[in-house]
């Protein structure tokens, strides 16, 4: 959302996202890491993970439907004993973009990894995440 300084109309810059809760500018690009679904309650969808994504205006990113690039009703997403997860939109919005990082969860108690598609992630979007990856590692 965006709210202009002097005052006026909030306006709807994105939208689709699950859980934001990190924002970072790096060189005039805004990212936000947007936290993965549960494997609980009343939806459960298993191993999503979180994401990185690179703000785009006008772009839907997915929520209720997606996971990244990835609709939740794919088998990958289906909590072991369960069904496949319902989709709750009956068509999308547009389609959801990929995203720069999904940090995969991996099973058995292994931890997470992040996971870089390379088909969808160019050298300069790679250049961009390390660099501001290492000026976050600077100043923590």
């Amino acid at each position: 959302m965006r709210i202009p300084v002097d005052g006026g109309d909030p306006e709807v810059i994105a939208w689709g996202f699950r859980n934001p809760f990190g924002l970072a500018i790096h060189e005039g690009r805004l990212f936000v890491v947007d936290n993965g679904y549960d494997e609980r309650g009343s939806r459960p969808v298993w191993g999503t993970g979180d994401i990185l994504w690179e703000l785009k205006e006008n772009q839907w990113y997915g929520w209720p439907n997606y996971s990244g690039h990835h609709a939740l009703n794919d088998n990958v997403y289906k909590v072991p004993g369960k069904g496949n997860t319902k989709l709750l939109l009956k068509e999308k919005p547009t389609e959801p973009p990929h995203p720069v990082v999904k940090r995969f969860q991996v099973r058995h108690g292994l931890g997470a990894m992040p996971a870089f598609d390379k088909k969808h992630l160019s050298d300069e979007a790679l250049d961009h995440l390390l660099s501001y990856l290492k000026a976050l590692k600077k100043h923590s």
